[in-house]
């Protein structure tokens, strides 16, 4: 593992973060035949927007945040890499999910903001759970954890 240059600090997240990846998570598989999906299909060719919105879900599954459930703040360059789609296609395919009220997102700074509702409701018993844990452990939520939240909550009303 490379250790960073003396000069370069890391970045400090102004958002505080506990990431837990989700072991358990799977497709439901009559979403395929949902009518959003049917549409994203119909608008992205070869099932394109069909496979970014499961690896977005994978994504979200290894980067599961517990204080901000079904965000994901990403770099932007890092982001886009993670896809088969170059990054103008999945920009169109994010103001889709966007306009259909599905998946949320923004830019700040440098970073993708994504929000995803139906994961953090799909994921609230496993949250509580861990949350559960973090009582019996000591481990404290800060004041501000929940900045993420409010910030994505924001997206959904531009």
């Amino acid at each position: 593992m490379k250790s960073l240059p003396k000069d370069k600090l890391p970045v400090k997240l102004e958002y505080p973060s506990r990431i837990k990846s989700i072991p358990w998570y799977k497709q439901d598989s009559k979403e395929s035949e949902s009518y959003f999906v049917q549409e994203l299909n119909k608008k992205f060719r070869e099932n394109k927007g069909y496979f970014f919105i499961l690896r977005l879900r994978e994504m979200l599954c290894q980067n599961y945040d517990i204080w901000n459930p079904g965000c994901l703040r990403m770099k932007e360059r890092l982001f886009f890499v993670h896809f088969d789609v170059t990054k103008r296609t999945a920009l169109k395919i994010l103001d889709f999910c966007k306009e259909q009220g599905k998946i949320f997102h923004g830019e700040e700074a440098g970073y993708r903001i994504i929000y995803y509702p139906e994961f953090a409701k799909i994921t609230r018993r496993y949250r509580n759970k861990l949350m559960t844990l973090d009582e019996k452990n000591n481990i404290v939520v800060p004041e501000n954890a929940s900045c993420l939240t409010i910030l994505c909550e924001r997206l959904c009303l531009k």
